[in-house]
C-alpha cells in the first residue's frame, strides 16, 4: 500500500477513498483500510474543536465523501447522524 502524506487537507487520499469507494466498494480490505486512514486523519481534526463541532463536521465531511463516491444511502445515514448529534449538542447552526 502506498504512503501519503499525513495533512488535514489530503487530496491524494481522499481522490484514491473516493475511487476505491466507487470501484470496490466500502466492504473490500484496501477501501477499508485507506477509509481508516482517512478517519483517523478525519479524528484529529475533529478533537482539534474545543466543542462538539468538529465531531459533527466530521460526520458532513464523510457523509460528502459517500455522496461524491455514489453511496448515496450511506451519505444520508452520515448526515442524519450529524443532524442529531448538532440536535443533541444545542449547536443549532449546523443543523438548521
Amino acid at each position: 500500500m502506498k504512503e501519503f502524506p499525513s495533512s488535514p487537507e489530503n487530496p491524494e487520499l481522499r481522490g484514491i477513498l473516493v475511487s476505491l469507494l466507487r470501484e470496490k466498494g466500502p466492504l473490500d480490505p484496501e477501501t477499508q483500510e485507506v477509509l481508516q486512514r482517512w478517519e483517523d486523519e478525519q479524528e484529529q481534526l475533529a478533537n482539534q474543536s474545543p466543542t462538539a463541532e468538529g465531531r459533527i463536521r466530521h460526520c458532513i465531511a464523510r457523509a460528502e465523501l459517500y455522496r461524491e463516491a455514489g453511496h448515496t444511502e450511506a451519505a444520508l445515514e452520515n448526515l442524519l447522524d450529524a443532524s442529531d448529534q448538532a440536535r443533541q449538542e444545542h449547536e443549532g447552526a449546523l443543523y438548521e
